[in-house]
């Protein structure tokens, strides 16, 4: 091959990497025709499915400097959750990533529907994160994802901010997606994820920005997250209210500790839970006798210069009255588990782990019901620290 061939292709392709330069320039951006889910949710209107979603919506600048503008909250209806989510796109003309989205709302109106479809369809498709928080709303998602916070501009990073608050003071549960698919799919078939219930708080105008007169004020919302909603076989069942929660934090038997916030006029400090061990045994029956060892680390807030006896009498006082106060969070929890004949607690799965025989000898027998059949002792011990 001569040397003025060779020349003459490398010419052709230098022309045709500058064609397709041009080509990409003058066609608009792919990440323009995109918007970003930060928040979804759920609801049932007029037997279809109603899916609502905070997006953002890029507008231009380079990689680093991102401009994005926040279309607010957009709502479609459709037969089941992924019509829903095409119908959405169409409306809104861009293709919907909800790769970043990190809260999905579960209205109120589903609470006689089965989540396991929508869990099922976002677990198959993988088209939403399945480490994104799920929660039941006291009202429509679409009303709830609408409300205006202090907390955030944007309402979904609001409700996670607001949840994170009450997990670490052990008044709600963390839940994502994953969680409760596991929860389900699990020996017992119950799962439990966080309710929020909308607190309307009176703002004067300049606290956040609307529109009307100087005098007007704007409607902001807290979102309290203590109570929360029992699901069994994927349906809700009932809601746990704070004691209930605060007991089911108490006990669960995970690495991670929960710190605890003790409502006691005399407590000052703090409650770290170090440990919570179970013990199954049988009655002479074969019904569950469940023994749960709960233990407990408090950091006692020094009272002022009180005299060492009188100080030590103090703190047997607030002894009695913080395991008083944790068996009766523990006690109530309990007491729905078997009414409810819901296995929360995971008693069928630390059966099913380590006694299987006894477990399906228990299933042939009570069914789902089994965990009605349980005796629970329950044993609070503190360790104080100063």
């Amino acid at each position: 091959m001569s040397a003025q061939n060779v020349w003459r292709k490398i010419a052709v392709v230098i022309s045709a990497i500058i064609l397709l330069i041009a080509i990409f320039a003058l066609e608009p951006s792919h990440v323009q025709e995109r918007a970003s889910v930060i928040g979804i949710g759920v609801d049932k209107a007029e037997n279809q499915y109603e899916i609502s979603v905070q997006v953002i919506v890029p507008t231009g600048g380079s990689s680093d400097s991102q401009q994005t503008d926040y279309k607010g909250v957009i709502s479609a209806k459709g037969i089941n959750l992924g019509d829903a989510i095409n119908n959405l796109s169409t409306i809104m003309g861009r293709k919907l990533l909800l790769m970043h989205c990190n809260v999905m709302v579960i209205g109120e109106t589903l609470d006689n529907d089965n989540l396991l479809e929508f869990i099922d369809y976002i677990m198959r498709t993988n088209r939403i994160n399945d480490s994104a928080f799920i929660m039941r709303s006291a009202v429509s998602a679409k009303e709830l994802l609408s409300m205006q916070s202090t907390m955030d501009s944007y309402t979904s990073m609001a409700l996670q901010k607001s949840s994170l608050e009450h997990i670490s003071r052990g008044n709600t549960v963390s839940v994502n997606i994953m969680n409760y698919a596991k929860q389900t799919k699990e020996a017992g078939h119950c799962a439990i994820i966080p309710c929020i219930v909308p607190v309307k708080v009176a703002k004067p105008q300049g606290d956040i920005s609307t529109s009307g007169g100087a005098n007007e004020e704007v409607e902001e919302y807290l979102f309290n997250s203590e109570q929360t909603g029992v699901y069994k076989n994927g349906e809700f069942a009932c809601l746990m209210d704070k004691s209930q929660t605060k007991g089911y934090n108490w006990i669960i038997d995970e690495e991670k500790l929960n710190d605890g916030s003790i409502e006691s006029p005399a407590f000052g400090g703090k409650v770290k839970k170090r440990k919570a061990d179970w013990k199954v045994d049988f009655d002479e029956n074969g019904d569950p006798d469940v023994n749960i060892n709960v233990e407990l680390d408090v950091e006692i807030e020094e009272k002022g210069k009180l005299n060492e006896p009188f100080f030590y009498k103090l703190e047997d006082d607030m002894k009695e009255e913080l395991v008083s106060i944790v068996k009766e969070d523990i006690n109530s929890l309990l007491d729905l588990v078997k009414r409810e004949n819901a296995d929360i607690i995971g008693l069928g799965i630390k059966m099913h782990k380590k006694q299987l025989k006894e477990y399906r000898r228990l299933y042939d027998k009570y069914g789902d019901d089994y965990i009605s059949r349980a005796n629970f002792n329950v044993n609070v011990e503190i360790k104080k620290k100063h």
